[in-house]
Parts: C-alpha cells; structure tokens; sequence
C-alpha cells in the first residue's frame, strides 16, 4: 500500500503545474535578476524545460543543491528569489567579498569561474540555446501595453 501511494504521489506530482519560459522571464524581471537571457537560458537548461521531475516536485528551475540535495521550494518565484539572492552576493565587484575574484562582466565567465555547473560543456550548451526572438516578442508586447503590469516591469 505504501509503495503503491508513493508512486501516486509522483504520478501526480509530475503532471503537476510547470511554469513556461515566458512567466520565468517574467519573474526575472520582476526581481531584477542580472543577466535576464543567460539566467533564463539557466532554467531551461538545468530543468529539462521545466520538464524535470526536480523543476516539477521541488519548484527548483536552476537545479540547486544544499550540500547533495536538491533544494525544495514552495513555488517557481521562491527559486527565482533565491537565484537573485545568490547572484547578489557571488557576482560583486566588492572588494571586501570572497566571490570578488570571479566577477566577470561576462556573465558567462563568471558562471564558469564560480564553478556553478560540473559539466565542462556547461557555458558552451547555454550559448546553443535561443531565447533572443520570444525575449523580443514578450518585450514588444510590453512595449504595446499587452502585458501585465507585474511583468512588463522592463
């Protein structure tokens, strides 16, 4: 029986609500979140398009870990929250910060020098993946006032 409700629970929990590349743009934006295109190229990537069973039972868009473990969060705008926190206190040109030395204006390089991915392909994967024309269009649909308020905060 308990086997047989463990595997409901992920059953359910994988056609549970995904967000879309469009509403994780948008969050971004809302929370002022540096490097907007990179960041959501960064989602897409570490959930398998929001597709994965972390992104889906656990929220986490960016596959962050506390030690071994994929980190749980209440909801998609949580993990973008958390992501913000963690780039304010990594991507610093303070001198007095630790994470000083891996300040790149390069986003790219910055991610590569802090070691955010294992993965030596990491930079090169995010670089093939294409956002610039749906970033455009959402924008544009701003710009004609056919967004919300909260996410046309551009």
């Amino acid at each position: 029986m308990k086997k047989y409700l463990s595997l409901l629970f992920i059953v359910i929990s994988l056609n549970a609500y995904s967000i879309s590349k469009k509403e994780v743009y948008h969050l971004l934006i809302k929370h002022n979140v540096k490097h907007k295109s990179i960041v959501l190229k960064q989602s897409l990537l570490e959930s398998n398009t929001y597709k994965s069973r972390i992104c889906k039972t656990k929220h986490n868009i960016f596959g962050l870990r506390k030690g071994n473990k994929y980190r749980y969060f209440k909801s998609y705008e949580d993990c973008i929250i958390f992501y913000k926190h963690w780039q304010n206190k990594r991507y610093t040109t303070n001198k007095k910060s630790k994470y000083h030395k891996h300040y790149s204006k390069d986003y790219y390089q910055f991610l590569k020098n802090i070691k955010y991915a294992t993965d030596k392909r990491y930079i090169s994967k995010l670089k093939r993946i294409k956002v610039t024309k749906q970033i455009k269009i959402w924008e544009d649909e701003c710009n004609r006032g056919e967004g919300n308020q909260i996410s046309c905060r551009i």
